[in-house]
């Protein structure tokens, strides 16, 4: 026969049971007070002032002639059906002497030709 014996304590519940002690300590009890507030008001945002970007200026003669010569080899490269390390060299100089709106164009007349198959690489590398 089997014996359990409960003894309340101060600290909590000690049960003794199957020869096992366990504790158990009472949870204090926490309180919870809502007040009726309003919600809270976001702050106003303060007024951005809007900035017109300049229109970009005309690219230089020297930008120009680069930007014909990387058409060239865009062309020539679409013709040919290949794209060699020369024209990787030589496009990499076009592409440091023209507008950022010019680079763009240029990779974007050459770069999805390549994807697409049309325009074969003859090497292994950066393609400029």
């Amino acid at each position: 026969m089997r014996r359990a014996a409960i003894l309340i304590a101060s600290l909590g519940v000690i049960a003794a049971a199957a020869g096992l002690l366990f504790l158990v300590r009472p949870q204090p009890r926490s309180t919870i007070v809502v007040e009726d507030a309003p919600p809270p008001v976001a702050a106003p945002r303060p007024k951005r002032e809007r900035t017109v970007a300049p229109p970009p200026a005309a690219p230089s003669s020297q930008a120009v002639a680069n930007f014909d010569e990387g058409a060239r080899l865009v062309r020539n490269a679409v013709q040919s059906r290949r794209w060699t390390p020369e024209d990787s060299e030589a496009l990499d100089v076009v592409l440091n002497g023209v507008t950022p709106e010019q680079q763009t164009e240029l990779l974007h007349a050459l770069i999805p030709r390549i994807n697409r198959g049309e325009v074969k690489l003859t090497y292994r590398g950066a393609i400029f």
